[in-house]
């Protein structure tokens, strides 16, 4: 993760979504914590607040079966 957060220092016009999908829920603050710690508190960032995870990865891709980490490019 850190080098992405040194990539997006390089390149402000870059859209950077952060997707926390961990299995285990992660504390706010301590997502919080880590996006700073590797330079990506600038990234937009989304955290999975359902318990029905599945749905939500198929939602991003439906190809998604869960796998973590994960890099997507849109391209578009």
């Amino acid at each position: 993760m850190p080098a992405w957060g040194k990539l997006l220092l390089e390149r402000r016009d870059l859209e950077l979504v952060v997707i926390n999908a961990d299995l285990v829920p992660n504390e706010p603050d301590a997502v919080s914590t880590m996006l700073a710690q590797t330079g990506l508190s600038a990234a937009e960032n989304w955290t999975f607040n359902d318990d029905f995870v599945e749905r939500l990865r198929y939602e991003i891709d439906p190809q998604w079966r869960g796998e973590i980490p994960r890099t997507m490019f849109d391209l578009t």
